[in-house]
């Protein structure tokens, strides 16, 4: 599986290495992906996907409506 990067991003190590918003790498290895993605810095994406390409989402399905909780009366004691 590729990642697509959300922002640019400058990793906190030796090597300072930086990747650039939009940028799609397929030759990071699983871990470093769900490193990124747990992050928010990064997406998956499939290999090859390209800016004009968004990743693709599951259709959202409504949800009904809950219905409106009733009041409950208070009850006095006659």
């Amino acid at each position: 599986m590729a990642i697509r990067f959300l922002r640019d991003y400058t990793v906190q190590d030796r090597e300072r290495t930086t990747y650039a918003k939009d940028e799609v790498r397929d030759d990071l290895s699983p871990a470093s992906e769900d490193h990124f993605v747990s992050r928010n810095v990064a997406v998956y994406v499939e290999a090859g996907q390209h800016k004009s390409e968004p990743p693709e989402t599951e259709e959202k399905i409504e949800q009904p409506a809950k219905p409106a909780r009733r009041k409950q009366s208070k009850r006095t004691a006659s």
